[in-house]
């Protein structure tokens, strides 16, 4: 027997005609979840756009909430520029992030030549 509902992923047991009740626990396919950048002192703006799984966005704050994001692993991509009192970078990055819900990822960067940045996501500890 397979039990699936919108929104939420399949479930399967193995049954028979003795089997008195049947419990299933549907686990949601999509969740939300923050990402922020903190810890600036040189005045630094990040327009970034971001692309999580399927998911596409541009943070308009340091604390930004994403909602209805795929769960699980996922791959990311980050393009964008940031801009400081020192001069401005392109920036972009990619990778692998597990995704879960209620979780916070931090956005971290560093310069890898000049006017480039490597961008990075990380789950916030």
């Amino acid at each position: 027997m397979s039990v699936s509902a919108a929104g939420y992923g399949t479930s399967s047991r193995t049954i028979n005609c003795s089997t008195p009740t049947v419990s299933v626990d549907l686990q949601p396919e999509t969740g939300s979840i923050i990402l922020r950048y903190v810890g600036d002192y040189a005045a630094c703006s990040l327009v970034l756009n971001v692309k999580i799984a399927n998911k596409a966005f541009r943070p308009t704050s340091n604390v930004f909430p994403v909602d209805d994001i795929a769960l699980g692993n996922q791959r990311y991509t980050i393009q964008g520029t940031i801009g400081c009192l020192i001069g401005v970078c392109n920036a972009s990055g990619s990778g692998q992030i597990d995704i879960e819900d209620g979780a916070t990822y931090d956005v971290g960067w560093v310069n890898t030549a000049y006017g480039q940045c490597t961008v990075v996501l990380a789950r916030s500890e």
